[in-house]
């Protein structure tokens, strides 16, 4: 029996009760960790490779053989088939066996070679946009090579030098300086996103059942009491074991990425993990203000999930958030998963300066406050005899 009232007592008497319920342990280790690695598994591959692609070759030219095999040595596209016509090509696309046609028409060496020029069709699936992007990407690269090869053989033979044939061809060229992701790494962008979500679902979704079941088993009074009387005190000692599961396990993913995966890391350790405390505090009070203000356990966990997983769609990881509405852009900032993000990628990718992350810790910290208010509301409806889990607070 606990003898002793306030936030140690309440801490200890959440480790019991989560040695005694094995399925709260299970909700918040084993479930989040199974996902997690889930999408490791997924994105462990970086980028996308062998996107299916059919050419139509009408010309059966050295030229249009070559482009063939080069195409097909890019690191994101296969040549799935070689097929004879566009018909057999656009059934192809049809099934979804293939995301692009690429088409060598006839005549096309010749064309070429009498300095003609030729057009080379490309059609593209657009459906998937990562993958019509890097198949274009890929396809223009090897086409664009055949090409200034074929031009710099033909500037060569009328007895300019491989250095003045190649000025020639391209007066001006440029030079490309991938900055952040230097790898082009599909998941270094995209898998973090992935795995901070998680952990943010379950430390909002976990925080309100947690703290919600002990109102619908009314029990609340009692948590109560033991923590003091004092809600803070009792919210405290019931969610800090929660906290350090939830960080740890933030901290896991991190290892995951930059051990196993081994990802680059631009920025400050210490001021990953501290803001990355900070991260899972403001989840869970994102959680508590969810449940104050709805003070019923099913719709606010409901509610809880809804909005974690339209925080990603609010974050502008893959859309940018500055392309939609002013009204839509200031309600991407009701959630604490937006500016952790952007903290995350400042801090590990860019390697940005400590300080220019701070107004994004105050606005995590925000959460706490407002959170902190409204836990008068939620020590309201925990005391109320009257309370029905069936009926909203009002």
């Amino acid at each position: 029996m606990i003898k002793s009232n306030g936030f140690k007592a309440v801490f200890i008497r959440e480790i019991r009760r989560m040695r005694k319920f094995k399925g709260m342990v299970t909700l918040v280790t084993l479930l989040p960790l199974i996902i997690i690695l889930f999408f490791v598994v997924i994105f462990c591959a970086d980028t996308p490779s062998s996107l299916p692609i059919a050419v139509v070759d009408y010309d059966n030219s050295s030229i249009s053989r070559k482009a063939t095999r080069m195409v097909d040595a890019t690191p994101s596209i296969k040549v799935f088939a070689k097929v004879s016509s566009v018909d057999e090509a656009k059934a192809l696309m049809m099934r979804g066996e293939i995301d692009a046609v690429l088409i060598f028409p006839k005549n096309m060496e010749r064309d070429v070679l009498r300095g003609d020029g030729a057009d080379v069709p490309l059609f593209i699936s657009g459906l998937r946009i990562l993958n019509a992007s890097l198949i274009y990407k890929d396809v223009f690269t090897t086409i664009s090579t055949v090409s200034s090869g074929i031009e710099i053989q033909y500037l060569m033979k009328g007895g300019l030098s491989e250095y003045d044939a190649y000025q020639k061809m391209m007066p001006i060229y440029y030079e490309k300086h991938q900055l952040f992701n230097p790898y082009t790494s599909y998941s270094y962008f995209l898998l973090p996103g992935f795995l901070i979500m998680i952990v943010s679902m379950f430390a909002i979704v976990g925080t309100i059942f947690f703290v919600g079941v002990e109102l619908k088993r009314g029990s609340a009074k009692k948590w109560i009491e033991i923590g003091g009387g004092s809600i803070f005190k009792s919210v405290a000692g019931k969610l800090t074991p929660y906290t350090i599961i939830f960080s740890l396990m933030l901290l896991f993913s991190y290892a995951i990425m930059y051990g196993y995966l081994g990802q680059p890391f631009m920025g400050n350790i210490w001021f990953m993990i501290i803001s990355s405390i900070i991260f899972v505090i403001s989840c869970q009070c994102f959680g508590l203000i969810v449940l104050s203000i709805v003070g019923n356990l099913g719709l606010s966990t409901s509610l809880g999930a809804g909005l974690s997983i339209m925080a990603f769609s609010f974050s502008g990881l893959t859309f940018t958030i500055e392309a939609v509405y002013g009204f839509i852009r200031a309600f991407s900032y009701a959630f604490p998963y937006k500016h952790y993000l952007k903290i995350f990628i400042d801090n590990s990718m860019r390697g940005t300066a400590v300080s220019f992350s701070m107004i994004d810790i105050i606005y995590l910290l925000t959460f706490v406050l407002i959170a902190s208010i409204l836990l008068i509301r939620l020590k309201k409806i925990a005391l109320n005899d009257t309370y029905k889990e069936l009926e909203l607070i009002k």
